[in-house]
């Protein structure tokens, strides 16, 4: 990126002009290695033009300095850096936890930075500069501020999420500056250098602490300083050196940053107590199937592997830096074979090695005046079910009945009654308390809805099934199940959402339905609007086989009801407003609900549009959050993209086949998938159905 500046006819030369003139250093060494950092052209503006020497200027990526020349002129100068020598902008790495989309600006385009010569270090000139950014909650990257300035803010409660640091070089001395955070959740991330991001974007994380050091050349000549503003603390000490500044084990954010580069040995810019807090420490590892034993890990660092498919087969935990506190930690496993084992603790072997068995679930508490100071959060990596919620003092976290190995675990402190780390949902899947739904599709077929949900007891229960040729299944299903459905549940009367069921109530054989749930459908308005798409004898012969049925009940908005011991909430259905639309009627008048279990939920949007969704964010927006989201409309021309941003599930179903999803085929069903996978989520359409899962 090119900067412009306007130039006059004097220049001071990087600042050292009047140090060189009194120690009598020659003329050519003023500028030594600085050509390689910058390319100066003189524009058609007829002022004059700076030697290759000139100073070191720098401003704002967005703003342009103009000096007027001697004679009333205005010169520009084009000032471009290089990737050559000691002035290559340093790559732009990410540190260990990726993910944001925002990115620091790079180097260039806000701060240049000059090659100092040697001979102006050691001839009495100030120490490099040493430059500074910070990403700050709900602000963004900060600019660059330098030297001691003070980067983010205190008094706003706002907390630092990541930093960048420079340190210009110095012609034929070795070394750079390296840095990394303690994170909220992560705890400390690798090393970076040079400009690179440490820290995270967009996940909503603190930073806690940093360290900062010098390497090669510049570590012998220099001391780096470095204080932090902490949540609660204050200003913290100077740290140096790469000693920690900021705490461990509070949840204190970070607010500020300040960094100074002092001559080896020199006196420290302030006081150096307290630069650092350490609360009571918990220091755990795993045994790990393949690689055994791994390294300690503390403070909600993650121990053991992920992506491997390694399971933990031991643990042993213990407690840190708490002899003033009298306590201890304790914990047991679900282990393979054996199941729940009895209590250990303070570093005890929990589990087994030697024998292949699978740890699948554990159980941490304190005790003694720890109990009473302290809370402990610890959330686990279960196979197929990912990364826990955080559970707390003694509870179960993992799974039961599912013989799903465990394959990593954090664990952390915090202050008793404090904030936990992150969702305390989820925590903890047990079969016995689990709903199993399954999702009916053909990859190659039509677009259809059609789900059943089975409780532990063999109860079944059926949302929508398809069209009319799909029954034969459904059927076979229901024929396993005794014959019998505890309830079915109609979203609204279209084809391929009600056909299945007018076939079975036409003809149902030995099947017994013990409640059918249906939107109230204003039959006089659905005629006037239907278009052909609709088959709107599709509705009247459901409307036909179901009018003298005694166990139908039609639905309305905000109704609950148990559905094999889930809660089904309804959160829209049809009603006044959707009789006032000019068309798409029935699909608007979906009944929308929310499955809640114990710890998970699974939305159902059914077919609704875009008018029912304005419904929905203006009388449930805070009721919208869901572990399963079944897409709406078959993910084609139904909500909108920043509908599902509101409702940030895990895993969404698409009731979708393979052509519809093509991009070529006109319809809009790709787009929401490749937008939803971009953002991390899981999407499942038919081409891997039947999908099931458990809700818990």
């Amino acid at each position: 990126m090119k900067k412009r500046f306007w130039n006059k006819r004097f220049f001071m030369i990087a600042g050292l002009l009047p140090a060189l003139i009194l120690s009598g250093i020659p003329a050519q060494a003023e500028t030594a290695g600085e050509a390689q950092a910058v390319i100066l052209q003189e524009t058609p503006a007829g002022g004059e033009t700076a030697p290759a020497g000139a100073a070191d200027i720098h401003a704002g990526a967005d703003e342009e300095e103009t000096i007027p020349a001697a004679d009333g002129t205005e010169s520009a100068i084009i000032i471009e850096e290089t990737a050559s020598g000691n002035g290559d902008v340093p790559p732009k790495t990410a540190g260990t936890i990726p993910e944001a989309e925002e990115t620091a600006p790079e180097i260039g385009e806000t701060i240049s930075r000059s090659v100092l010569s040697e001979e102006a270090v050691l001839y009495g000139a100030e120490p490099p500069r040493i430059s500074y950014m910070t990403h700050v909650q709900s602000l963004g990257w900060q600019d660059w501020r330098e030297n001691g300035a003070e980067s983010g803010t205190h008094g706003q409660s706002k907390r630092l999420e990541a930093v960048r640091i420079c340190l210009d070089p110095v012609s034929s001395l070795s070394g750079g500056v390296e840095y990394r955070t303690h994170v909220q959740t992560y705890g400390w991330l690798d090393w970076v250098k040079d400009g690179a991001e440490s820290g995270t974007m967009g996940q909503g994380k603190r930073m806690e602490a940093i360290q900062i050091r010098l390497t090669g050349d510049m570590a012998e000549r220099y001391d780096i300083y470095y204080r932090v503003h902490c949540q609660t603390f204050d200003w913290t000490g100077w740290a140096k050196n790469g000693e920690p500044a900021g705490s461990e084990g509070y949840a204190k954010r970070l607010e500020a940053i300040q960094i100074r580069l002092i001559q080896k040995g020199g006196e420290a810019p302030g006081d150096t107590e307290n630069a650092y807090r350490e609360n009571q420490k918990v220091t755990y590892q795993t045994h790990v199937q393949t690689y055994g034993w791994q390294a300690e890990s503390s403070n909600g660092q993650a121990n053991g592997t992920t992506g491997k498919a390694k399971r933990l087969e031991g643990i042993r935990i213990r407690l840190e830096n708490h002899s003033t506190t009298a306590g201890s930690v304790e914990y047991c496993t679900h282990v393979q074979t054996y199941g729940w084992q009895d209590w250990v603790r303070d570093g005890a072997l929990s589990g087994t090695t030697g024998e292949a068995k699978r740890l699948e679930a554990i159980r941490i508490r304190l005790t003694g005046a720890m109990a009473e100071q302290y809370d402990i959060y610890y959330r686990v990596h279960c196979q197929t079910f990912g990364w826990t919620g955080w559970a707390k003092s003694g509870e179960p976290a993992g799974s039961e009945g599912y013989a799903k190995r465990l394959e990593a675990i954090q664990i952390r402190l915090v202050q008793k009654g404090g904030e936990a780390p992150g969702p305390v949902n989820r925590t903890y899947f047990k079969k016995a308390d689990s709903v199993t739904v399954t999702r009916y599709g053909r990859a190659n077929g039509r677009q259809l809805m059609c789900y059943t949900l089975e409780d532990q007891k063999g109860n079944l229960a059926v949302i929508d099934g398809g069209y009319e040729n799909d029954a034969p299944m459904l059927r076979e299903i229901i024929q396993k199940h005794g014959g019998r459905v505890s309830a079915w549940i109609v979203t609204h009367p279209h084809p391929d959402h009600v056909g299945a069921l007018n076939a079975i109530l036409e003809e149902p054989g030995n099947i017994r339905i013990d409640q059918i749930y249906a939107v109230p459908v204003n039959e006089e308005r659905y005629r006037e609007t239907a278009r052909a798409y609709d088959q709107f004898e599709v509705y009247e012969k459901f409307r036909r086989l179901t009018k003298d049925l005694e166990n139908i009940h039609y639905v309305s908005e905000n109704e609950c009801f148990d559905l094999l011991g889930l809660k089904l909430q309804v959160l829209h259905a049809w009603d006044e407003t959707t009789d006032e639309l000019d068309a798409d009627l029935c699909n608007n008048g979906s009944m929308v609900f929310l499955l809640a279990g114990k710890q998970e939920k699974m939305l159902f949007l059914s077919d609704m549009q875009k008018e029912a969704e304005i419904a929905l964010l203006t009388r449930h927006r805070d009721e919208l959050n869901a572990d399963y989201v079944q897409a709406a409309h078959h993910g084609n021309w139904g909500a909108t993209l920043d509908f599902y941003g509101v409702l940030s599930p895990g895993t969404v179903f698409m009731d979708a086949p393979g052509w519809l999803l093509q991009e070529n085929r006109g319809y809009d069903a790709w787009r929401l998938k490749k937008t939803l996978e971009g953002r991390g989520i899981s999407v499942l359409t038919f081409s891997s159905a039947p999908n099931v899962i458990h809700l818990h």
